[in-house]
């Protein structure tokens, strides 16, 4: 009897893992299939290119078609490296003289994954400034922000550093900080070309900055506009312009410079809970910035100080809506995913309607059902009604697994 109950705690973990390893082999096989539509602007033809929609040519916006070496010559910013191999890189573009070297000191990009996957440690490192010499050193200490205020932790000898911590946490009161804190963001590492230090939120929803300079605390706070509260705050301390991007409540996309402006962009469809990719491109002449979701991207083209000049949105193929898509629905009752997010591991499962998987299940049920009385075995045994039930509440899920363990007489 216990080892027929151990089988079917076997069958349900085997259910739950094949619900993980399946989906994912079944997309990985059928969603290559599926078109990928992308953007891109052309500083030469002031037209949007798109590639994807046509095998083997691209596209502008008035129809045009363009082999991939008239592409390259559209745009030599960004394919400055393979126009160089081929020694057709121009000396101007637009009337605009230009170097690799001017090309590749302008060029930046900055992806940002709107659905914040990743680890969260609440504790960051706050690199020191000194003036007895150039750069940027690492201290011994990590710093957190909670319900006490500003911390520094030792990670040497796992004490709290209170003199230190008091240090920053009087400077920050005095510009009205109001713990506890809320995530910390920030990238402050040695390598970077300017210490920005980090960021975070108090609880009424203010911004700080705080930074370490010959043993001293350097803070602020950063006054925003439009009464937004903030959900995210990106930072960028390699662009030699922008310090950060801030991601509103209200949907709206502001660019905190390092002369200390906030300059809102001009994204009309952006919305933070629809939009997986928020990816920031930029050079000589332009900004660029692509909102991507499943189906559908939009690149907006900005001068160099922001203001809009061009937009342009394209659909592409969903593999959901793909054939692969829709058989997908009737072959898996429900698919689980694992995540890996700032603020931990996540498992969750999405299922389907009940009216496409059940119809699958009853002939697996009735193909299962056949192979077990070929088999002379008695079909009103308890346990092979469970097994029964397995297949017609879990699918192909539960037929793999009712097979891997057969019931032992």
């Amino acid at each position: 009897m216990t080892a027929k109950v151990v089988r079917i705690i076997m069958i349900l973990l085997t259910v739950f893992i094949a619900s993980i390893v399946l989906p994912d082999f079944y997309k990985t096989s059928f969603r290559r299939n599926v078109k990928y539509v992308s953007l891109n602007y052309s500083e030469v033809t002031k037209q949007f290119v798109i590639w994807g929609l046509k095998d083997g040519v691209l596209l502008d916006t008035l129809g045009n078609e363009y082999s991939r070496q008239e592409y390259e010559r559209m745009v030599p910013f960004s394919s400055m490296p393979q126009l160089l191999k081929r020694n057709e890189f121009p000396d101007t573009v637009a009337g605009v003289p230009v170097t690799p070297q001017l090309v590749a000191e302008n060029n930046y990009r900055h992806i940002v994954n709107l659905t914040e996957r990743g680890r969260y440690y609440a504790m960051s490192p706050l690199v020191h400034g000194g003036t007895d010499r150039v750069g940027y050193i690492y201290t011994n200490d990590m710093m957190r922000v909670n319900r006490n205020g500003i911390e520094f932790y030792n990670c040497e000898d796992g004490r709290v550093d209170k003199e230190k911590s008091a240090l920053f946490d009087q400077e920050l009161r005095k510009l009205g900080y109001c713990p506890p804190a809320k995530k910390l963001y920030g990238r402050s590492a040695t390598g970077y070309k300017r210490d920005d230090g980090l960021f975070f939120v108090d609880s009424k929803d203010q911004l700080f900055q705080v930074r370490y300079h010959a043993y001293k605390p350097d803070c602020r706070k950063i006054e925003l506009p439009d009464q937004i509260k903030l959900r995210r705050v990106e930072c960028e301390p390699d662009h030699p312009e922008v310090v950060a991007y801030l991601f509103g409540d209200n949907n709206g996309v502001y660019i905190l410079t390092v002369d200390n402006q906030i300059i809102k962009l001009d994204l009309d469809e952006f919305n933070y809970d629809q939009f997986k990719v928020f990816d920031v491109m930029g050079n000589l002449f332009y900004h660029m910035i692509s909102i991507q979701k499943d189906g559908y991207e939009k690149l907006y083209i900005f001068d160099r100080d922001y203001k809009l000049l061009d937009k342009y949105g394209v659909h592409s193929d969903v593999y959901e809506e793909s054939a692969a898509g829709v058989v997908e629905g009737f072959l898996f009752p429900f698919v689980t995913s694992t995540y890996s997010y700032i603020n931990g591991y996540y498992i969750s499962s999405d299922g389907q309607p009940f009216v496409k998987f059940i119809w699958l299940n009853l002939v697996l049920a009735g193909v299962l059902l056949y192979i077990k009385r070929r088999k002379g075995l008695n079909v009103k045994n308890p346990f092979h009604i469970i097994d029964l039930f397995m297949v017609v509440a879990f699918g192909v899920f539960g037929f793999i697994s009712v097979l891997i363990y057969p019931i032992r007489k």
